[in-house]
């Protein structure tokens, strides 16, 4: 296949589409400015609030140290394999931190360390997504809360420490306004991207969503069948992402919009994997629900007398620049106006930026890979045969599942860019040393792909979008611990991709 043969499908910035971005992200900043300053979604605290925090710290640092334990084989993928044995003692350390915060010891100190500690490691990472986002964010608003006041070793032996005890409500009360304004400003953000993109605004995109071999467990693949529901279920995802915020400002209705909320993480987490995106999605909107539920059947509820003017006004800044960030990041004259300091500070506290989930680069072009020994054994079984998620996408980091889309980007190159140079084989070296971690005694292993060709409209019989047979293209050979690596071959065709594999 020539590389005239390959249709590239690129979504560039128009002027329409810059338009729209500014004013959503004016309005989002007026009413989230608003928001902090006459306290909304919050404007109470419940007496049960030191058990919610405590709740939603032990599911948080749990959900942290499930994260580490079971992504501690993907070393090689997050720094690169050359990089290992820095990175290593780095996460034994997280996870030590981690588990202590679960236990909460050491009151807000622990807090610090987690969050410094997901700095130090995600800021050279290979792979950042949005579950990382989901995390990172977390990670700094916990600082803020006084989570250890009960259910804790802190309690139990009379240790302090938390930053939310020292300063009082006001500064629990601003921490959870601003945490549910940074999510909305993500979902605001991820809807944004959606309906600014062809197949979303069909209805098409829950159907590719539930299609696609890769993205759902097996037995939720026949809503692929009914085009009404899949058209309905992908604008009411993108209306409901992009009206989160709106629903701040009336009280009556928060419960139920929590609740609606919770539903969908539970749906991420039954029809994607047991996937950590899911669990901490849920678990935030649970510490909202109860807060707003504590905060209007509690009579003794303790609510604020004044607003802390300072904090406001610092907070609404921040938000500001994250707006700006999550909707103008990637415009040309972005870095030359915004100054360093600020876009680094939001990256590293929140991790705000364009939220560009399941667009046609995530559906189109893709290869899904795996990596066997010589027995032909998959030795990081992210995908199945028939192209589902496997072991490593349960319970699991999304590295692996992640590591296709670095496979699709080399694949492309390799086949359809003239003056490639072998500039992103290092991937690839990566995912073979993660295999070599998991398969000790294996001296050779081999990368093999698939090609995904999905239809350009919908249809019902899906079989034909996947290979059939697998396309062995890199292999590595370890001898006296030094892997050697080679292509095998060229990558299977595919019709049509959304990936900017030149860059």
């Amino acid at each position: 296949m020539t590389t005239e043969a390959l249709k590239i499908s690129c979504v560039e910035n128009t002027n329409n589409a810059l338009q729209i971005k500014c004013v959503v992200a004016f309005v989002f900043v007026v009413c989230a400015c608003l928001g902090l300053y006459f306290q909304y979604p919050f404007n109470a605290l419940p007496n049960t609030t030191p058990f919610i925090l405590a709740f939603f710290r032990i599911v948080f640092f749990g959900l942290v140290v499930c994260r580490l334990w079971f992504g501690r084989h993907a070393a090689a993928l997050l720094w690169g394999h050359q990089s290992v044995s820095y990175l290593k003692p780095i996460g034994c350390l997280w996870l030590l931190v981690a588990i202590a915060g679960c236990l909460g010891i050491g009151g807000a100190y622990s807090h610090y360390l987690n969050a410094i500690l997901f700095f130090i490691v995600f800021y050279r990472s290979k792979y950042y997504s949005i579950e990382d986002i989901y995390y990172q964010l977390a990670s700094f608003v916990v600082i803020f809360l006084p989570t250890t006041q009960v259910w804790s070793l802190d309690s139990l032996l009379g240790w302090g420490g938390n930053v939310g005890a020292v300063f009082g409500a006001d500064i629990t009360l601003l921490a959870l306004n601003v945490y549910a304004w940074l999510l909305a400003l993500m979902l605001l953000s991820a809807a944004t991207e959606k309906a600014l993109t062809a197949n979303w605004r069909k209805g098409l995109s829950f159907y590719y969503f539930v299609a696609l071999p890769h993205l759902t467990l097996p037995y939720w693949r026949w809503l692929k069948n009914y085009k009404l529901l899949c058209q309905f279920s992908s604008w009411m995802t993108v209306i409901g992402q992009g009206t989160l915020f709106v629903g701040y400002f009336i009280p009556a209705l928060l419960p139920l919009l929590w609740l609606k909320q919770c539903a969908f993480g539970f749906l991420l987490i039954c029809i994607v994997d047991l996937s950590f995106i899911g669990q901490l999605f849920v678990a935030q909107f649970v510490l909202f629900f109860l807060i707003t539920l504590g905060s209007l059947t509690d009579s003794a509820s303790y609510v604020p007398a004044s607003t802390p003017l300072l904090g406001v006004g610092m907070a609404a800044l921040f938000i500001v620049f994250a707006a700006i960030r999550s909707f103008f990041l990637e415009l040309k004259g972005y870095h030359q106006w915004m100054p360093k300091w600020c876009d680094q500070s939001v990256r590293i506290l929140s991790g705000s930026c364009p939220v560009k989930v399941f667009s046609d680069a995530h559906l189109f072009g893709l290869y899904i890979y795996q990596v066997v020994d010589d027995s032909g054994k998959n030795v990081l079984p992210a995908f199945m045969d028939d192209g589902g998620p496997g072991p490593l996408q349960r319970w699991h980091p999304r590295y692996y599942q992640g590591a296709m889309y670095s496979v699709t980007d080399v694949c492309l190159a390799k086949r359809y860019w003239s003056e490639y140079s072998g500039s992103r084989e290092d991937r690839l070296d990566d995912l073979l040393a993660a295999g070599f971690t998991l398969a000790a005694d294996s001296q050779r292993l081999t990368l093999r792909v698939k090609a995904i060709n999905p239809s350009e409209h919908y249809e019902k019989n899906t079989s034909a979008w996947l290979d059939a047979q697998w396309t062995n293209i890199y292999e590595g050979v370890r001898q006296n611990g030094k892997v050697s690596t080679q292509w095998l071959g060229l990558p299977p065709a595919v019709k049509k991709t959304a990936r900017n594999f030149k860059r």
